[in-house]
């Protein structure tokens, strides 16, 4: 079994990067003009964080998971 450590897993990190990224995209429409409600905000952090978790593969595994 692999050593144990409180470094995040690139899956992690990757919904992280997810997260800002949506924070950054209703920014950006903010500015545009567009509001952007507290809720729409909020799913669009949501799915752009699962979509990045999901999609970003773990080191050494070939990204299978296992149970």
């Amino acid at each position: 079994m692999a050593e144990q450590t409180k470094k995040p897993t690139p899956k992690v990190a990757a919904a992280g990067v997810g997260g800002s990224l949506a924070v950054v995209i209703v920014w950006v429409a903010g500015i545009a003009g567009v509001e952007v409600p507290a809720e729409v905000a909020a799913a669009i952090a949501l799915l752009l964080s699962f979509a990045a978790g999901y999609l970003k593969r773990e080191r050494g595994t070939g990204g299978d998971h296992v149970a």
